[in-house]
């Protein structure tokens, strides 16, 4: 799918999408004990209810599913924008912004999805802006003000993000270089689902636009 996104026609979108037996990507590309040392080091660990550590266990958490579908969102910048990030500050800037507008567009397809098939298990990416412009109730030791709608990203339950847009996304994943724009952003999110293959597979078609590709 190639979509403008709103206000801001210098950046396009780019999903692609995969599936791969739930079993098969938990052997294969779950490194937990890798993945929560990273997040120990992340000032947001512990400080949200999205991030580790968890008040459940994760293994259960994620086990019981028949399929994952992964979806790479490939936030595109074109070259006028990425020579215009003259400074670091301008480069986070204009990342922010770009990523917020697919975050909140995202988070509502997610939704959708979960509307239609309410027993799936979704995962999104980056900071968690339910409670925004509140701090996380988690800070105070309360309760999570939105349980229901918290989700979690897939490096968060121990999951390679790098091999999996790659391997099965055929994404590189790119990083910025000083005060420069890479070429585009990667957002990896994720469903694992018991749900009826073809069933699932048009709904995400509908949503993102784009063919799964099966990963057996």
């Amino acid at each position: 799918m190639n979509t403008e996104i709103i206000d801001n026609p210098s950046v396009m979108l780019q999903n692609v999408a995969a599936h791969i037996p739930a079993d098969k990507y938990i052997a294969e590309y779950r490194d937990s004990e890798r993945f929560m040392g990273y997040c120990r080091q992340c000032r947001r660990y512990g400080k949200t209810y999205a991030c580790p550590p968890f008040d459940f266990d994760v293994d259960d958490y994620i086990s019981g599913y028949r399929d994952v579908y992964i979806i790479g969102t490939k936030i595109v910048f074109d070259d006028l924008t990425r020579e215009s990030s003259a400074t670091v500050k301008l480069r986070d800037e204009i990342t922010n912004n770009a990523m917020f507008h697919v975050l909140d567009e995202m988070a509502v397809l997610h939704k959708r999805v979960l509307a239609v098939f309410p027993d799936t298990l979704s995962f999104l990416v980056g900071k968690c802006r339910l409670c925004l412009p509140q701090p996380c109730a988690r800070l105070e030791d309360k309760p999570c003000l939105h349980p229901d709608e918290v989700r979690h990203s897939i490096e968060s339950v121990g999951f390679d993000v790098g091999k999996t847009a790659s391997d099965l996304l055929g994404i590189e994943l790119k990083w910025s270089s000083n005060h420069r724009l890479p070429d585009y952003v990667t957002l990896v999110t994720a469903f694992f689902t018991n749900a009826e293959q073809s069933e699932f597979c048009e709904l995400l078609k509908q949503m993102f636009g784009c063919n799964v590709v099966l990963k057996e």
